[in-house]
């Protein structure tokens, strides 16, 4: 109750009301009619005196109302009042100076600059009270305003010092058309300049709108008062006078005092009114937070048990992660997530069965695929793609790199897919069982059947051509021994029968070839091993006069080892096998354009001794490298397939090991592996 008192004495709010209390006008009206009738008196007893106080009282009351606005310009919202009180400024500069230029009368001789200086002001008054409505809610900047003024009063002194201005008076004849017009002209603006701030009334305090437009009303009546006398005296303008002190003394109330007074309603204005609608806001609010309170403790218990229940589901999600992660993590069967395409996980075994699989990878580079098993593979993501299960599983063969000299290892790996649900996105589960164990006991036991029949059927057909080939080869003894003895023979037919007898021997001698290869492979490999040094063993192999005859122009290079290697081996077979390879290296280079050279090197790894025979020529592919040991599988034209198997078969034997992978010239690299001496003696 107290609260809403003090704001209806501070703000005067029974002013809303349109009228004024009895105990405010009564004092007022009689003040005003002390001062007007003081003013009158002052008047006629000496009239420049009345004159200057009522433009000295203009002055001070417009240098106040700019000190006031220009000091608080950073806390006053509403530009109109800062527009308004630089205006006032120079409006109050030039009263002054009008009234220092004043002299009292107008002589018939003589005419001064003070009537024009008066309407100079009224003029920059006018459009001031014009313009100020257009800054309620545009920003000025104080110090080009207050220059602009600057600039227009000085233009307006000056217009009135050169001339510019109209004459208002002409000696002689006194007041002339352009004061009449300049008076109705002045009172037009500021009709326009009323309505102009009634339009935006709105963003102004009730009392300080009402005496702002007040003053304007008043200043109008000075100006159409001034119209109704016509001699050269001033007596007649008391009236006018009077009333411009009533204006200035209103914009005195509107700003100068109620800025002193009531600081809070002209500079804090729109706070005051943020104030009340807070004020009318404040009970509505406290109903609806107190609802909103009773909601949210509903839902806080709502959201309690909701928690409890999704922490429970939580716990048994984890638990079933760890289980699921347990069980994958100790798998013996390969385990891939995919996602869109992407690895997001991978077991320990999986890394196993094919190496590093880094996350985030796409499946269909998980590794390097058998080109055979392309379509294979190709038909594998399309059913992780699509999320499609397959339970039969399908077969493929990947190559893992075993070094960094280009050998790799073939893998056998069995391959299943699931449907699943990870981490809460479909995914595709896929297993992968290593079976490359199973298929090399397969490729073992086929390896060893197929030598049993080869050996079987080499033995059959040897044994069926051998005959008639000792025959054959008589027949051909005795036809070239006849030949021989025969007489009435020209030496052109003797030529021809013996290149005939050439051929069919060179035949029967390639035939008997054959035979002896596949008597040998088909013969039981029983190494008659013995303790030896690999180095001479291969240096003495590589220089037979087999190898010196075949390998043309191939240039063959030996890098030994610096120190004896002895193994447990027949130098006999291991000949026949560096032989092997070193033949079909010599046959590999046989249509290249580039240098052709071959390099067998010996060398120690570990409890090994390593003997590798690379060449420039084209290389195996990596699909092959296991392939070209099959019985009969030859790369060349001409080719028995016979070499490279016996020698796996020979390598075994003296367990070591036979392999092909890529020399470092771009050529094939085959490496064989046998174990030293020494570690078998201490075995």
């Amino acid at each position: 109750m107290d609260e809403r008192t003090d704001t209806m004495r501070v703000t005067g709010s029974p002013a809303d009301n349109g009228s004024l209390p009895q105990e405010r006008w009564l004092p007022l009206a009689f003040l005003s009619l002390l001062v007007a009738t003081t003013f009158y008196v002052i008047f006629r007893q000496a009239p420049v005196l009345a004159h200057d106080v009522a433009e000295m009282f203009s002055f001070v009351v417009a240098f106040g109302i700019f000190m006031l606005t220009w000091n608080a310009r950073k806390l006053i919202d509403n530009h109109y009042f800062i527009f308004l009180g630089i205006a006032y400024l120079y409006v109050g500069v030039i009263d002054y100076v009008h009234a220092l230029s004043f002299e009292g009368v107008f002589t018939r001789e003589h005419h001064g600059v003070s009537i024009e200086l008066w309407f100079a002001a009224r003029y920059l008054q006018s459009f001031a009270l014009l313009l100020a409505p257009l800054f309620v809610s545009r920003k000025i900047r104080p110090g080009v305003t207050l220059a602009a003024f600057a600039a227009v009063a000085l233009a307006l002194l000056g217009g009135v010092y050169t001339g510019i201005f109209p004459d208002y008076y002409v000696p002689g004849k006194g007041l002339t058309h352009a004061k009449s017009v300049s008076d109705y002209l002045v009172s037009g603006i500021l009709a326009l300049s009323l309505a102009h701030l009634w339009r935006v009334r709105g963003q102004f305090d009730r009392d300080v709108v009402r005496m702002l437009a007040l003053s304007v009303l008043f200043l109008i009546a000075a100006e159409l008062s001034a119209a109704f006398y016509t001699d050269v005296f001033v007596y007649n303008s008391v009236a006018g006078h009077f009333l411009k002190i009533v204006s200035f003394y209103l914009v005195y109330k509107a700003i100068f005092a109620t800025g002193l007074i009531r600081p809070y309603d002209l500079l804090f204005r729109n706070l005051k009114k943020s104030e009340e609608e807070v004020r009318a806001a404040r009970d509505g609010l406290e109903l609806r937070v107190a609802e909103r309170t009773a909601e949210l403790r509903i839902a806080n218990i709502r959201l309690k048990e909701e928690l409890s229940e999704r922490l429970v589901a939580e716990e048994a999600l984890r638990q079933s992660e760890e289980r699921f992660r347990s069980m994958a993590e100790n798998a013996v069967v390969g385990t891939l997530i995919v996602q869109d395409g992407r690895v997001v996980y991978r077991n320990p075994e999986q890394e196993r069965i094919l190496g590093s699989v880094p996350l985030g990878i796409e499946f269909r580079h998980i590794g390097r695929i058998h080109p055979e098993d392309d379509r294979k593979f190709e038909r594998l993501c399309a059913l992780v793609r699509d999320r499609e299960a397959f339970r039969e599983g399908m077969e493929l063969r990947f190559f893992l790199p075993a070094d960094r000299k280009g050998r790799y290892v073939e893998r056998w790996v069995q391959c299943l897919t699931v449907s699943v649900d990870f981490q809460g996105k479909p995914s595709t589960l896929v297993n992968m069982v290593d079976n490359s164990r199973v298929k090399n006991l397969e490729q073992t036991v086929t390896y060893r059947e197929k030598l049993a029949s080869i050996g079987q059927m080499g033995a059959g057909i040897a044994h069926e051509i051998r005959n008639p080939l000792s025959g054959i080869n008589l027949n051909v003894s005795t036809l070239e021994l006849l030949c021989q003895r025969a007489e009435g023979l020209n030496p052109e037919e003797r030529q021809r029968i013996g290149s005939a007898v050439a051929q069919a021997n060179a035949a029967s001698e390639k035939i008997a070839a054959v035979i002896r290869r596949i008597m040998e492979f088909s013969k039981p490999v029983i190494p008659r091993t013995d303790r030896a040094d690999l180095n001479q063993v291969v240096r003495e192999s590589i220089a037979t006069p087999e190898i010196a005859g075949r390998k043309g122009d191939v240039e063959l290079c030996e890098h030994l080892f610096p120190e004896p290697l002895y193994c447990n081996v027949d130098p006999v077979l291991l000949g026949q096998v560096l032989d092997n390879l070193v033949t079909n290296a010599i046959q590999a280079m046989e249509e290249i354009a580039g240098p052709k050279r071959i390099t067998v090197s010996v060398a120690r790894e570990g409890n090994l001794a390593v003997v590798r025979v690379a060449d420039t020529g084209p290389g195996v592919p990596v699909h092959l490298r296991e392939k070209i040991f099959d019985p009969f599988f030859t790369m060349y034209r001409g080719g028995h397939g016979i070499g490279l198997s016996l020698s796996l078969h020979i390598v075994s034997k003296h367990g070591g090991r036979i392999s092909a992978g890529s020399a470092e010239g771009g050529g094939a690299e085959f490496r064989v592996e046998l174990p030293l001496a020494e570690e078998r003696s201490r075995e």
